[in-house]
């Protein structure tokens, strides 16, 4: 204190200036230190990112930037690309209907039948035949449909393959026949129509309008006649010996009643000869598309019914006479025929 008594203030004592600057010095520093910290607070929140991070970023944000944003669709469309498509579930085969359930339905289509019902017992039948039903059951009612159909297409009753038509002035059967797409005994048949051929103007007819088509299986001996794409009816035939029957895509090219047979051997056999195989009814076949074109083969009667059902003739398709008389009323000219093996 004896130092500080050397400072000259004029009406002051030294020691109580040393105080005031003691007290001002500690504010000062105070302050200094308050400041420091919220200097730092404020540096680590505004800081500038370093030059090195900066630049890391750049090309970064500059990719994001330019990137189209549909860039990941090929990712995601290659990898669906090559995840295989899980394959359809397997269905279990159809279960076979039950013998009395479907010796139920045979008996409601007969009794359809014997009662007339004749459009109620052909739709029986085909449901049957649409369904998983034991071979037996098939066979009968493929039998039945095929009597049912003949009698619905022979006769006047109405059919959905049926139009009506108005007999016009100038009409004849064979005209009508060829407007149809039919045949001339079908239409005087189907409309109890004489063997004249008699029609007025103004007399209502029902044509059968759908198309025939035939498939004959070798293996099967069997010749089925279909309507419009449909089961009409099948018959039982023969075919060639030695598989002398070739197979592929044919027509109608031609129609004969009673035809006459050249044999082999040059010999003209009229119709009516003992040694005259060719039955009541003749229809040439013709090759289409891209079967070979041969020529002489034929779907025709026998005068030998134990042939059917056997490879014994010369290559043609044989058929009962009652039966190739019925399919002959049938299918007109051009009709389609396909030989299966």
């Amino acid at each position: 204190m004896k130092n500080l008594d050397e400072f000259q203030y004029p009406g002051r004592r030294p020691w109580l200036l040393l105080v005031v600057v003691v007290l001002i010095a500690a504010l000062l520093v105070a302050r200094y230190e308050h400041g420091k910290r919220g200097a730092g607070t404020r540096e680590s929140v505004q800081a500038p990112a370093p030059a090195a991070a900066v630049q890391a970023a750049a090309p970064v944000a500059a990719a994001v930037q330019a990137t189209p944003r549909v860039a990941a669709a090929p990712a995601v469309s290659a990898v669906a690309a090559s995840t295989p498509k899980p394959a359809p579930p397997v269905m279990p085969p159809a279960q076979p209907l039950p013998l009395a359930v479907c010796t139920q339905a045979l008996a409601e289509a007969a009794a359809h039948e014997r009662e007339g019902r004749l459009a109620e017992a052909r739709g029986k039948y085909e449901s049957l035949m649409e369904k998983a039903v034991p071979t037996q059951v098939l066979t009968e009612a493929q039998e039945r449909l095929g009597s049912v159909n003949a009698r619905l297409a022979l006769t006047p009753r109405p059919m959905s393959e049926k139009t009506d038509y108005i007999v016009k002035r100038g009409d004849s059967v064979d005209r009508i026949a060829r407007k149809f797409g039919t045949t001339v005994n079908l239409v005087q048949k189907s409309n109890d129509i004489s063997k004249s051929g008699v029609i007025r103007p103004g007399d209502r007819l029902r044509i059968l309008t759908g198309r025939f088509s035939i498939v004959v299986s070798k293996s099967r001996k069997e010749l089925v006649l279909r309507l419009n794409d449909r089961f009409f009816k099948s018959y039982a035939v023969g075919t060639g010996r030695h598989d002398l029957t070739p197979a592929g895509a044919f027509r109608v090219s031609d129609k004969i009643v009673e035809p006459p047979w050249d044999r082999p051997d040059g010999a003209h056999l009229p119709y009516g000869h003992p040694e005259n195989i060719l039955g009541s009814r003749w229809m040439a076949l013709r090759a289409t598309g891209d079967t070979p074109d041969l020529r002489g083969y034929g779907i025709h009667g026998t005068t030998n019914d134990g042939s059917i059902g056997k490879a014994e003739s010369a290559g043609c398709v044989r058929m009962r006479n009652a039966d190739v008389e019925e399919l002959f009323d049938f299918v007109p000219v051009g009709t389609a025929v396909k030989i299966e093996e």
